[in-house]
């Protein structure tokens, strides 16, 4: 039987992403929601993609707090451009 080896979720949701240098933004290059954030798939669930990119990165991750970017870009994934906070940081 030849077939598609089946990606890990980090081999599919970095695929989607413009990986570069730890200092620059790491871009998402799907699709975005109304604010420019991206969006990506997971169990029938629409995540913000750098939501995705801290959790996968850090993994110690509290889903009532937000996941903050440093640079202000919505479609930044770089995990060192992300922490989590609230609204009022």
């Amino acid at each position: 039987m030849t077939g598609k080896k089946a990606q890990t979720l980090e081999q599919r949701f970095w695929e989607k992403v413009e990986v570069g240098d730890w200092n620059n933004c790491w871009l998402w290059l799907a699709g975005t929601n109304n604010k420019g954030y991206g969006k990506f798939e997971l169990k029938g669930t629409t995540w913000q993609a750098h939501r995705v990119a801290y959790k996968l990165s850090y993994d110690d991750f509290n889903h009532k707090l937000s996941v903050l970017h440093t640079c202000d870009n919505p479609r930044c994934c770089n995990p060192g451009h992300l922490f989590p906070g609230t609204n009022a940081d």
